[in-house]
């Protein structure tokens, strides 16, 4: 899946950069990311100065005072567990909000750390840091 950049205002947000789902998306993916961008702005609009909507094999979408984006799923290449897969998702952009990323590379991160987390079974396997990083 491909994503194209675009410039200009995003809902929910004043002047920004907004990164979207190009025409060659499929429709669901696009319309997932369209409900996720409502969402995050309904989000936002509550106070956190970030949004982030899992879309799950899809992806995510991030949403902050900088930025909105859609970040496509990094593909898992066998998934033989899924159980704390989004547990995961949320510690890797947890951590890279520590380390003071930009959202895309949180999304990305965030993204592969989930998919390799799905390959073995169980908890034992987590990706480490080093791990996802050979996958970005």
């Amino acid at each position: 899946t491909s994503a194209s950049a675009r410039r200009g205002e995003a809902a929910g947000s004043g002047a920004g950069r907004t990164i979207a789902p190009s025409r060659r998306t499929p429709s669901i993916i696009r319309w997932a990311v369209a409900k996720a961008a409502r969402a995050a702005a309904a989000i936002r609009a509550r106070g956190p100065r970030t949004a982030i909507v899992k879309l799950g094999q899809q992806g995510c979408y991030i949403a902050s005072n900088q930025a909105h984006t859609y970040v496509p799923a990094y593909p898992a290449t066998q998934v033989v567990d899924t159980t704390g897969a989004g547990d995961v998702f949320n510690a890797a952009c947890i951590f890279g909000h520590k380390k003071g990323w930009g959202i895309e590379k949180i999304g990305r991160f965030a993204n592969v750390a989930a998919a390799l987390s799905t390959t073995s079974f169980g908890d034992l396997n987590y990706p480490t840091e080093q791990e996802v990083k050979q996958f970005i």
